[in-house]
């Protein structure tokens, strides 16, 4: 699953606005998709029925070659 380049840039904003620190576009779509999924375990644990987009990444969300998995 990859983070539209409007959804990064949003991304990027709030954050900077939150914790005063700027983030390149890779580790804003790494931090967003994270976040993602946190909420979609979430909402697995409250009995939310919802199909993930793809988070067929590597445990904790890790990327190797620089590709989201």
């Amino acid at each position: 699953m990859r983070l539209s380049q409007e959804a990064i840039r949003e991304f990027k904003e709030i954050y900077e606005a939150e914790f005063g620190e700027r983030l390149s576009d890779v580790q804003a779509e790494h931090a967003g998709l994270r976040l993602l999924r946190f909420f979609w375990i979430l909402s697995q644990q409250t009995g939310h029925q919802s199909t993930p987009a793809d988070f067929s990444t590597s445990p904790g969300g890790t990327h190797t070659d620089g590709q989201v998995r």
